[in-house]
Formats: C-alpha cells, structure tokens, sequence
C-alpha cells in the first residue's frame, strides 16, 4: 500500500485542488495543465455552458479517449499475439525440417 506522503496543490481551471499523495508533483502538474486546456477549450467553444457541466463534459471526452486507447491496446495485443504465433510456426516448422 502507497503512503500518502506529501500535500500537493493543483491548479485545474482555475480552481485550486489540494490533495496528499505520493506521485510525482510535475507528472500531476502535466495532468492538471491537459484538464486546463480541455476546460479553457470548451469554455471558450460554449461559453455559455455552467462550468458544472464543463467539467462533466471534460471527464466524458477523458473516458471516451480512454475507451479507445484501450479498443487500440486490445487490437495490438491480439496483433502481437498473431505474429508470435506465426513466428513460433515458422521456427517449429524449419526445425522439423531440418531434423
């Protein structure tokens, strides 16, 4: 189990978010500055959206990039899984041949 060794505060829209945590401050700064920039995107896109909202859509967009990454990891793996395979085939194969 991690320990929760250090405060950090994050700047996210212009909101201040403080939370204690044991990863690295620049990696959760580099977080923070994407959500920023989708927030300010979509502000600036429908301003007339409540802020409530702007967030809601914000995780959406997070979640629907994170299903495709996953669609896209899934793919690999089997492609991976497809080529080893044959490479396998291919080696049996030439040992029995050159038995």
């Amino acid at each position: 189990m991690r320990s929760l060794t250090r405060k950090v505060t994050l700047d996210i829209g212009g909101e201040r978010l403080s939370l204690r945590t044991d990863r690295d401050e620049a990696s959760l700064n580099a977080l923070a500055e994407e959500v920023t920039a989708r927030v300010d995107a979509l502000r600036e896109a429908a301003p007339h959206i409540p802020i409530q909202q702007v967030y809601l859509l914000v995780a959406l967009q997070f979640a629907e990039d994170l299903r495709e990454e996953q669609i896209n990891l899934a793919d690999l793996q089997q492609e991976l899984s497809s080529r080893t395979s044959r490479i396998v085939n291919m080696l049996d194969a030439e040992l029995r041949s050159s038995s």
